[in-house]
């Protein structure tokens, strides 16, 4: 019993190391000398280069797997989708459901868990639904003016739905709705 709580306090320990790492990087990435000319790839690679470069200055007591997901999580909040993107990657899983900052519900293969990573805040996760509206193929505002409630497609085919204050409730709230092809 007291071998499984302390397997438990380092590997929550490790997170917190992880996500204040995460935080300090993308407060040092504003600065930083990546051109936003670079597309792509392109600058997916000088981003990564940068932050382990810098992540090795930081000298964070962490194993390289925890260094190599705090870059990974920058990059996706930099790029993408936030801590969503290895949902959104994963072909075996179904559906994501964030109930605000701090419950991000995850179905895999019809199982459904509570993701141990989390939004910072309200704001975060309000820019990581308006990246996604903004990048929608087809997004649909569902409310009057100003605008609080959307309905979208991604790029990949996966629909999604989402509400922000003063329509959610509370905070922010977004469902999405994974399109896998059977290939």
């Amino acid at each position: 019993m007291e071998e499984e709580d302390s397997t438990v306090r380092k590997k929550v320990s490790e997170l917190d190391d992880i996500r204040v790492l995460r935080k300090t990087l993308l407060q040092e990435l504003v600065g930083a000398a990546v051109s936003k000319d670079d597309e792509g790839e392109e600058r997916a690679s000088r981003l990564r280069e940068w932050l382990s470069l810098r992540v090795e200055q930081l000298q964070v007591p962490l194993n390289r797997m925890g260094r190599e997901r705090a870059v990974d999580l920058v990059l996706d909040d930099v790029l993408g989708f936030g801590l969503l993107e290895r949902w959104l990657r994963n072909p075996d899983v179904d559906q994501i459901q964030v109930t605000g900052p701090g419950e991000v519900r995850v179905t895999r293969n019809g199982v459904e868990f509570v993701d141990e990573w989390t939004f910072d805040d309200d704001a975060h996760l309000a820019r990581v639904i308006e990246r996604m509206v903004g990048e929608s193929r087809r997004a649909r505002t569902l409310s009057s003016v100003p605008p609080h409630g959307f309905r979208g497609t991604l790029s990949d085919g996966s629909l999604f739905e989402a509400t922000l204050p003063p329509l959610a409730l509370a905070s922010p709230t977004l469902t999405i709705l994974l399109v896998r092809s059977d290939s």
